[in-house]
């Protein structure tokens, strides 16, 4: 009881409740079970995704900023300096002061540190941002960026919303992802074309969305599912106003 922050996977779910203590059912238990070692969690956020075979992880934000997480680690995402999977949390390496944070479908952590973005994880489309496909074990500056307030994970895409109500994104761009137009994909951020007065920054496998000040939302990327909102199932390159209904 008293949840104050949840966040669901595709096999498991977890929610900060009373006390800022961590729990978390699915993934073979329907039972919510606490995650020992945490006290004092703001935010919880799950990745992984049964699509692909990729198996979960889960960090907290607790008090100070740092960041624990645990579960599957096979490609660093845990942050720690190893590739070693772990049943209990474990300290993201060198992260305080954070504010925001996201586990990615994909196998990858990003993070929110004094405006800068810092990831962590598989980097094989550039979705860590610092200029490389090079996976890493700990975090990384996300190259260039700064004024950050939020940021989203795709399954190979990210995406930051600065303060100044733009955004960036990087990564893979096969589907218009990035918002930049149709370019290649980028292992560096590229600004968000036309894209001003975001309020908030949501990002899904292949399509990103932000919510705009006065309440609108415009989005970009795959469409084959109409993710876009546009009434139509065409994918966008750039931001596309999500038509009137919500």
């Amino acid at each position: 009881s008293g949840a104050t922050d949840i966040s669901a996977g595709n096999l498991q779910t977890c929610a900060v409740v009373s006390g800022g203590a961590v729990s978390c059912w699915g993934g073979g238990s329907p039972t919510p079970t606490p995650v020992p070692g945490i006290s004092g969690a703001t935010a919880v956020s799950v990745g992984g995704s049964h699509h692909g075979g990729v198996s979960p992880h889960a960090c907290a934000l607790v008090a100070g900023g740092s960041i624990l997480c645990w579960g599957d680690n096979s490609r660093g995402q845990l942050g720690d300096g190893t590739n070693t999977s772990s049943a209990t949390p474990v300290s993201v390496l060198g992260v305080t002061g954070a504010t925001a944070l996201v586990a990615g479908p994909y196998s990858s952590t990003c993070a929110v540190v004094g405006g800068e973005v810092f990831c962590w994880g598989n980097n094989d489309y550039g979705q860590l941002g610092d200029g490389t496909t090079d996976d890493s074990n700990v975090p990384v500056a996300v190259a260039g960026l700064s004024g950050a307030t939020d940021v989203g994970l795709g399954a190979v895409h990210a995406c930051a919303r600065l303060s100044d109500g733009s955004a960036m994104c990087w990564g893979n761009n096969a589907y218009g992802q990035l918002g930049a137009g149709a370019i290649a994909g980028s292992t560096t951020p590229v600004a968000v074309s036309g894209l001003g007065g975001a309020a908030g920054i949501a990002v899904g496998d292949y399509h990103s969305c932000a919510r705009l000040l006065g309440g609108s939302v415009s989005c970009w990327g795959a469409n084959g599912e109409g993710q876009l909102g546009t009434g139509n199932r065409v994918g966008a390159t750039t931001p596309t106003a999500v038509i009137a209904g919500y």
